[in-house]
């Protein structure tokens, strides 16, 4: 998996993602109880979706992506948070013998403590979940009036968008 680098999210705000900005602008009518959901994405778009078929190959003379062909997949920022500190922690007390059953024990490679690091990926997008869809879309990305908005959406949920 590919990671985000802190200059890579940098220009992520340059292209339409969330921002704190944005998201204050829309929380403003929303109520302190209301829950937060955050759109589940499928690993298909960590590991790159099937595009065999497709238009858009510069290598075939169809112009169509061959069978097995997939996308680039999404980077992630990584954070070591509680999973990867005990992971560390345990490889640690292994290498110093703080075992009481006195058993060999195996560790956690490098490529495992990586993989124990939390993973991230930027927002695209939030709003209040709509009772009724408006014309525009869905999904929020300047409010409308007030009213508009008051009488359109469930007070009670708002929803945290990681694609388009």
């Amino acid at each position: 998996m590919k990671e985000l680098t802190k200059e890579d999210l940098k220009r992520y705000k340059e292209n339409g993602y969330l921002t704190v900005g944005k998201l204050k602008e829309i929380l403003y009518k929303m109520p302190p109880d209301a829950i937060v959901m955050v759109e589940r994405i499928e690993d298909r778009y960590f590991d790159g979706n099937d595009i065999s078929g497709f238009g858009g190959c510069k290598d075939t003379p169809d112009g169509k992506f061959p069978e097995g062909s997939k996308s680039e997949g999404w980077s992630v920022y990584l954070v070591e948070g509680e999973n990867h500190y005990f992971a560390k922690k345990y490889n640690e007390d292994v290498a110093n013998g703080d075992w009481e059953d006195q058993q060999p024990h195996p560790t956690y490679t490098e490529e495992q403590l990586n993989d124990c690091k939390d993973q991230f990926v930027p927002a695209w997008c939030c709003g209040p979940h709509y009772l009724k869809p408006s014309d525009d879309s869905v999904r929020i990305r300047k409010p409308s009036t007030r009213e508009d908005i008051e009488k359109n959406i469930d007070p009670d949920i708002f929803l945290i968008h990681m694609h388009y």
